[in-house]
Order: C-alpha cells, then sequence, then structure tokens
C-alpha cells in the first residue's frame, strides 16, 4: 500500500485495488472511497488538485491521466470522479515516487526502454532519470540522473520537508 497526504488527509491506495482507505485528520475518522476502474492495476497518487479538488494521477502506458472530485468536510467528495486532462510522456519505463515531492508536485521516476532489464540481478542497474510534474501548469521537468539507483527515493523535489516529525 501507498500512502498520499493531501488537504489534511492521510490516503492509502494499493497497485491492485479500485479503493482507498481515507483518514480525515481532522474529524479523526476513516472513509473508503472508490476510485475509478481504470486505476485498478496502475501505479496512482493521490494529489491536491485545482481550487480546493482531490486529485488522481494514474499512470497507463506512457500517459498520466488526472482525475479529480470535489472534497466535502470529510475529505472525501460524493461527486463522480472527472477526466481533467492526458499528460503524454516519453518512451521510458516509469513509476511515480511516494514522497519527496512538496505541494503541487509529483516527483515521477523514468528508466530508459534501452536499460531496462526484467530480471533480478542484471550486471548493471539501468540509470533512473527523475522529474517532477507540476499539477498547477502541467510542466515536466528534468530533476536529475541517478547512476546505479538503489531501491529508494530519497530525493526532494522544491523544499525538504520539516525536520520535526509528522504529527496528529
Amino acid at each position: 500500500m501507498n500512502c498520499h497526504c493531501a488537504h489534511s488527509c492521510f490516503y492509502w491506495t494499493d497497485y491492485c485495488q479500485r479503493v482507498m482507505l481515507v483518514l480525515d485528520t481532522l474529524e479523526m475518522n476513516f472513509s473508503v472511497v472508490d476510485l475509478p476502474p481504470e486505476s485498478k492495476g496502475k501505479d496512482k497518487s493521490i494529489v491536491g488538485a485545482a481550487d480546493g479538488r482531490l486529485g488522481l494521477l494514474i499512470l497507463h502506458d506512457f500517459e498520466f491521466h488526472l482525475y479529480s472530485k470535489t472534497r466535502q468536510d470529510n475529505g472525501v467528495g460524493t461527486e463522480e470522479w472527472r477526466h481533467d486532462n492526458t499528460i503524454p510522456l516519453p518512451n521510458c519505463y516509469w513509476s511515480i515516487s511516494n514522497g519527496g515531492a512538496s505541494e503541487g508536485y509529483v516527483l515521477v521516476r523514468g528508466i530508459p526502454r534501452d536499460q531496462y532489464h526484467s530480471g533480478k540481478f542484471p550486471e548493471k542497474k539501468p540509470d533512473a532519470q527523475y522529474f517532477t510534474l507540476q499539477l498547477k501548469t502541467l510542466l515536466f521537468e528534468r530533476l536529475c540522473v541517478l547512476k546505479f539507483e538503489t531501491s529508494h527515493d530519497y530525493l526532494y523535489a522544491s523544499f525538504p520537508p520539516p525536520l520535526s516529525p509528522p504529527s496528529i
């Protein structure tokens, strides 16, 4: 499961599920929210969208699909998800990096197709290319390239997170 934070709520999503678990930190209650059918089996991230809406970014093939819905006081909305935009991506193997980007940005990792190895122990680890996607303008910018990448992402785009531990 992946945890995302937006609009004073925590959202847990799973690659294989079409629902997410929501914890509203202001009301201290849990709820379950349906996701669009297209999200099942796809890499996804919950984000803050324009006009205070809740956003869902779905990675499918070589495109991001941005969905949104209104939020109510309990952190979830009653309307259906609407498809706001499609963002084409270069021809790489893509994944959404959990954490590492500040509000309004998403950190994305791409591995060039010619460097991708499907085996567990490749001779040479691929170079991971990191990009930021600014949600307001949909600007996609290269952040850096990590040579001989490890399996953990410790990059930050914009300002680093606060030095104090998170609290509720």
